[in-house]
């Protein structure tokens, strides 16, 4: 073999290399990927209601009774009071905004 058919050989096959690599890449240079279909992935009706059995239990530790809030209720004067204290507050802020 002479060197002539040596570099004919060697440019033939960098061609079939750069054919092959430009049919993997977008042209870009990056991978090209394959379109996939994403797999549906179902749940039977027995699997959810067993999730949802699972979680109400949970649930059901965590949550505790509301405690009752029996014999604190306010009498009218203190209740007059407050009221009178809010109205206070709300008027020194309302004129600290006019100034």
């Amino acid at each position: 073999m002479n060197r002539q058919e040596i570099l004919i050989e060697l440019d033939t096959e960098i061609a079939r290399l750069q054919e092959a690599r430009h049919l993997l890449t977008d042209g870009n240079g990056k991978a090209a990927r394959s379109p996939k279909k994403a797999a549906k992935r179902t749940m039977s009706a027995k699997g959810r209601a067993n999730i949802a059995a699972a979680q109400k239990k949970r649930w059901a530790k965590v949550k505790k009774p509301a405690k009752s809030r029996a014999g604190h209720t306010l009498s009218p004067e203190a209740k007059a009071k407050i009221s009178a204290a809010q109205k206070k507050r709300w008027a020194l802020q309302k004129k600290a905004v006019k100034r």
